[in-house]
């Protein structure tokens, strides 16, 4: 009996010795070097707080208060500190992994949606009609006004 094995157009295979090449460096069990997990760590936080310092960048612009570093300020400082306290919490209570927890970009449509609507235009300052209103004599009140707006309209759409 012939012991070579054919194609299925009768000729004979080719032994052909396949070298397997390993792409993955490291499995689920390994545990890479001090240097390469400080390196690993270091390109994952970068990787964060590009994506959750943006939040604060943007939003200052499209709630009137553009050019007002105290609100940016203030906005940034809420980002990074309830990041802190989702992380520990994931950490501790939730799914148990080093996780940072960050803002999310998908609520930044909405704000613009919204915010470009003539009800919510930002004040002109050499607009006469707007010299007595409230709004006005407030600068602060412009902007938490519309960010309370667009906590409620956030609110809404996870539901």
């Amino acid at each position: 009996m012939d012991s070579e094995r054919k194609t299925a157009d009768g000729t004979p295979e080719a032994d052909v010795e396949v070298e397997e090449t390993k792409y993955v460096l490291y499995g689920v069990e390994d545990v890479p070097s001090p240097p390469v997990c400080f390196i690993f760590g270091l390109q994952q936080a970068i990787m964060c707080i590009g994506g959750t310092l943006s939040l604060p960048y943007l939003i200052p612009g499209y709630i009137c208060a553009e050019g007002n570093y105290d609100v940016t300020a203030k906005l940034m400082s809420i980002t990074l500190f309830m990041c802190g306290v989702a992380t520990i919490l994931q950490t501790l209570f939730g799914i148990r992994l080093g996780i940072v927890q960050g803002g999310s970009n998908l609520y930044i449509l909405p704000i613009v949606a919204m915010m470009s609507s003539d009800r919510w235009k930002c004040p002109n300052s050499e607009d006469s009609s707007l010299q007595n209103t409230t709004l006005t004599g407030d600068e602060d009140e412009v902007w938490q006004l519309r960010m309370r707006e667009v906590t409620v309209i956030n609110k809404y759409t996870n539901i």
